[in-house]
């Protein structure tokens, strides 16, 4: 028998309390360490990042912007690259929204999901941060909406994620603001009734199940990640992940075989997905419910795929890393930029020679 979860189940579970409860205790210094390379132009990158604030926030463009710059800027990206790439982003966007719904900031998470509010979201954001630190407005904020962990096609979570990862707590609340108000969750979390430990495993279920397998779904991946989770027998394959201490790690690796195998672009966001995920992991006071909850989102993401054959791993790239950036500096897609910045990063932590390759595909070195 299957028991769900709700968000509210989730929330208690953690220990984390919404409304105008107390923050919690101090998140580990870890998470919150020095970025790996520093940004090469502080003042030019801060005032780009601002000028992004200041636009409608909803466009793909301002929503990929600021971790774009970040990884191009720790790429060595000259000041002129940097204004360069961001003139293109910006050009043509409308005004950041004025106004907007009121949020009752002693129960915001009642107001989830309301794009008209995120004025109102970011402005909460910004005072608590002012008030009490990012660090404890993570602490009590990531628990809330991690249910919603594919908000805005996994960028809401990116974008947090990078905002940690560099210290841009100028950035903050507007991560935080964006992933509140375009919250959305795909259903409840059940206790499976099937355990497997090994994500790889759960992914040939999918492909082998005569309710999930080939199902490729339409739309964009907000509309894919929905459609994969309406599907019937979905949850056999979703909630049955066996939280390990390894599970993150598994997780990256089958992100990462299933986009060398694939090429695909929901599956790429699975990829800079994990990694913001590692980033932000150590801010949960409930690591193994958050990680049941992304596993959800990356099971919808394969399942709409269509459950494609991951395969073996393919042999390491020829392409030098140094190649790599200097061929992602010169690019004006955000996806090359934030791939390439994932899959450096990863394989600093993992030690695995074929995110090179994956960044050598993306760009056509391979």
């Amino acid at each position: 028998m299957t028991v769900p979860l709700s968000r509210r189940d989730f929330l208690r579970r953690s220990g984390s309390l919404v409304g105008g409860a107390a923050f919690g205790a101090a998140i580990p210094a870890a998470a919150l360490s020095a970025p790996s390379t520093s940004p090469s132009s502080d003042r030019s990158l801060a005032a780009l990042l601002a000028e992004n604030r200041s636009r409608y926030p909803f466009s793909s463009r301002s929503a990929h912007l600021p971790m774009s710059l970040l990884a191009l800027s720790s790429m060595g990206a000259s000041p002129a690259r940097l204004e360069d790439f961001a003139e293109k982003g910006l050009r043509g966007l409308g005004p950041f929204p004025a106004g907007g719904r009121p949020v009752d900031p002693a129960a915001w998470e009642r107001s989830l999901g309301r794009r008209e509010s995120v004025p109102s979201f970011v402005r909460l954001f910004a005072s608590e941060i002012r008030a009490r630190g990012s660090e404890t407005v993570l602490r009590r904020s990531l628990p809330v909406l991690l249910p919603g962990v594919s908000s805005l096609a996994f960028h809401a979570l990116i974008r947090t994620a990078y905002a940690v990862r560099f210290h841009e707590e100028e950035d903050l609340p507007h991560a935080l603001g964006c992933w509140a108000a375009t919250f959305g969750t795909l259903g409840p979390i059940e206790e499976a009734s099937k355990p497997d430990p090994d994500p790889l495993a759960l992914l040939e279920r999918a492909r082998r199940s005569a309710q999930l397998g080939g199902k490729r779904q339409r739309g964009d991946i907000v509309a894919v990640l929905n459609g994969a989770a309406a599907l019937p027998g979905f949850e056999t394959v979703s909630t049955a992940l066996s939280i390990r201490d390894d599970s993150v790690a598994r997780m990256a690796d089958a992100a990462l075989r299933l986009y060398a195998a694939t090429r695909d672009f929901t599956v790429l966001h699975l990829v800079t997905g994990t990694q913001a995920w590692r980033v932000l992991e150590p801010l949960l006071p409930d690591r193994d419910l958050g990680r049941r909850y992304y596993w959800q989102a990356f099971a919808a993401a394969y399942v709409g795929l269509g459950t494609p054959e991951v395969g073996p791993p393919l042999a390491a790239s020829a392409a030098s890393w140094d190649a790599i950036l200097e061929e992602t500096r010169g690019r004006d897609d955000d996806h090359d930029v934030k791939l390439v910045d994932a899959c450096r990063e990863e394989e600093k932590v993992y030690g695995e020679a074929l995110y090179r390759r994956a960044a050598a595909l993306r760009l056509g070195l391979a």
